[in-house]
């Protein structure tokens, strides 16, 4: 079985082994459904491209905060490709930083221009 670390911290802080064993169990779910209907990584053969739109990601205000377990959630498939675009960071980038720590050190991002106003994120 898999081990998320910062899964199981936020879970134990809260005494909720049926949420983590939830979490986990749906975490496992997820990577067999990816591992069926995602084509394989290789390195010298495949290059897998996703784009996303995490809508109002990191903006606190009309949705919240994502919720760990999302986040654990949002790594898994954004591990499974090689580069990820992701739409809708706003200027907070507090749950990109915490997706982020879940991904690891051999994970990095590029941040672009943002268009201001109601006309953009």
């Amino acid at each position: 079985m898999p081990y998320y670390p910062s899964l199981f911290e936020t879970f134990a802080a809260s005494d909720d082994r049926e949420g983590a064993k939830r979490a986990a169990d749906g975490l496992l779910r997820l990577r067999n459904r990816l591992k069926r209907d995602l084509p394989p990584r290789t390195v010298s053969e495949t290059l897998l491209l996703a784009t996303w739109n995490l809508r109002e990601f990191g903006r606190n205000q009309k949705y919240g905060s994502r919720l760990p377990e999302s986040l654990q959630y949002i790594a898994e498939i954004v591990s499974r490709f090689d580069l990820v675009a992701i739409q809708e960071v706003h200027q907070n980038l507090h749950d990109l930083k915490r997706l982020m720590r879940i991904l690891g050190d051999w994970w990095s991002y590029i941040v672009t221009d943002v268009t201001p106003g109601r006309s953009g994120n």
